[in-house]
């Protein structure tokens, strides 16, 4: 759908952005920086289509059609909520004012939670329009303010793979196949870790073959310093990705990735959203045995008593655990 938009380009600002997602264009951000193309960003349209018009699928291109720009009016709650990867007003497990319960996969893969609060911020900030007899913001502003932020975690991605190839680039010039190997584990981990000597291989052998397109140079290195960041994110591979690289998560340079395990216990410990769904859980239980007439006040009492403890104790950052007896 969006190829066939893109190609009927005219002077459209949303045939422009679509052009974009499909590789047709190039985005140049507000800074002046020029975001090279990446398969992402259309996965990252027709998921959000998808959230807005469930129940219309079957006719995204006759409502695009039919609504000239400036009057395919969204709730902006809806974009608040995919954002954030929310289901809606009931989901209880994502709060907005708790980034770590945020779950927007698609989007995290290349914007950091703060990078996306930020996008949040700027969805506020979308002016509200009524037209048809309805009320909210223009879904091609949506459109565009999600390419200007996706395009800047692209450049920011690119600038890092950049850094990368030239800190393995032993004998420059020219990122040999074992190079490329020893970057991978630097940069992902045990991501890379986890992959076999044939991926590694075909990784390489792939942004070598997009990298070095035109070069006279009849070797097998990665020669082009300045082409391998946008091969890579052309490629939309795991290294594509920053949630997947170590800039993403702020660490330093000799810094060791954490072990699967640790990773792990860090998911599994608790946030402000579990302790209080655990809360608001505890609560519906005690109240609905309550109208049985299993359960005395005081038992609820105190059950809402324990669960302020867990939130107190969550908040001061200690470890929580079931009390034995809960």
């Amino acid at each position: 759908m969006l190829r066939v938009a893109a190609e009927r380009s005219d002077i459209s600002r949303r045939v422009r952005l679509f052009a974009v997602a499909v590789g047709l264009e190039q985005h140049e951000t507000a800074s002046g920086a020029v975001a090279h193309y990446t398969p992402h960003f259309a996965h990252v349209v027709t998921r959000l289509l998808g959230f807005l018009f469930a129940d219309r699928l079957d006719g995204i291109a006759v409502l695009f059609r039919e609504a000239p720009p400036g009057e395919l009016l969204v709730p902006r709650s809806s974009l608040a909520y995919f954002c954030v990867g929310s289901r809606g007003a009931l989901d209880a497990d994502v709060v907005r004012a708790d980034p770590a319960t945020w779950r927007n996969d698609c989007l995290l893969r290349y914007l950091s939670r703060g990078a996306l609060g930020a996008l949040l911020d700027d969805v506020d900030a979308l002016p509200e329009k009524a037209a048809g007899g309805n009320r909210g913001v223009d879904l091609d502003d949506a459109l565009w303010l999600l390419l200007e932020h996706h395009s800047r975690a692209v450049v920011g991605q690119e600038a890092w793979l950049r850094r990368a190839f030239e800190r393995f680039d032993l004998d420059a010039p020219g990122l040999q196949e074992v190079e490329f190997s020893s970057m991978l584990l630097w940069s992902m981990g045990h991501l890379a870790a986890d992959m076999s000597p044939a991926d590694v291989h075909n990784l390489y052998v792939n942004v070598e073959v997009l990298a070095d397109q035109g070069d006279a140079d009849v070797t097998d290195d990665i020669d082009d310093v300045a082409a391998f960041p946008k091969a890579v994110i052309q490629l939309d591979c795991a290294l594509a990705r920053p949630a997947n690289c170590r800039d993403y998560h702020a660490m330093a340079d000799d810094a060791p990735w954490p072990t699967e395990a640790e990773e792990r216990e860090r998911a599994a410990r608790p946030t402000r959203a579990t302790v209080m769904a655990a809360r608001a859980s505890r609560i519906s239980k005690a109240r609905g045995a309550r109208k049985k007439g299993g359960a005395p006040k005081r038992d609820l009492e105190a059950m809402a008593a324990r669960a302020e403890k867990l939130r107190a104790a969550e908040s001061d950052g200690n470890v929580l655990a079931d009390e034995p007896g809960a």
